[in-house]
């Protein structure tokens, strides 16, 4: 995240935060996305009824 810039020395301020939880986030969505993967696919039983 940009913090501020000295016009003087032309020196940019440059400040960093870092959110170590926000990765759980992350591999929520990824759960999410193979677990709705696995939900859709076709299974087994229903290609033997037909």
């Amino acid at each position: 995240m940009f913090s501020s810039i000295d016009t003087d020395n032309g020196i940019a301020f440059f400040q960093i935060m870092i959110n170590p939880l926000v990765q759980f986030v992350w591999y929520g969505g990824y759960i999410l996305v193979l677990g709705t993967l696995i939900a859709l696919w076709p299974s087994k039983r229903e290609k033997l009824l037909m």
